[in-house]
C-alpha cells in the first residue's frame, strides 16, 4: 500500500501493526502517531466489520501506549481528512501547559 505523499513528507514510517502501517508525525512537540489501515476506502465506517474491529483495537493499544509513556492529560483521536484523502487516524497525546 502506498502512503500519500503528504503523509510521507510529514511522518516517519515506524513499521506495521496487524492491518495498519504505523507512522510518527515529525511534530516533536507532542506524541503524534498516525495509523494507516490497509484499505482503499477513505472512511473508517466503510471498512469491513472485522477490519474495523482490528483497527479499533490498534487505536486502543496505541492510546494506552501514549498514556503509559508520555505525560498526557488528554488524547485526541480523529480521522481528519481535509488535506490527505487517504484513510488515516491521528492519535495525539495532549498535555495541559502546567504538565508540558
Amino acid at each position: 500500500m502506498r502512503i500519500h505523499p503528504q503523509l510521507a513528507n510529514d511522518c516517519y514510517l515506524l513499521g506495521r501493526i496487524q492491518t495498519s502501517q504505523l507512522l510518527l508525525h515529525k511534530n516533536a512537540l507532542v506524541p503524534w502517531f498516525i495509523l494507516l489501515p490497509d484499505s482503499e476506502e477513505n472512511e473508517l465506517y466503510k471498512l469491513p466489520p472485522q477490519q474495523q474491529q482490528t483497527v479499533y483495537a490498534e487505536i486502543n493499544r496505541l492510546a494506552r501506549f501514549i498514556e503509559e509513556h508520555f505525560n498526557t492529560d488528554k488524547l485526541n483521536i480523529a480521522t481528519i481528512g481535509n488535506i490527505v484523502p487517504q484513510l488515516h487516524i491521528h492519535i495525539i497525546g495532549r498535555a495541559s501547559p502546567e504538565n508540558a
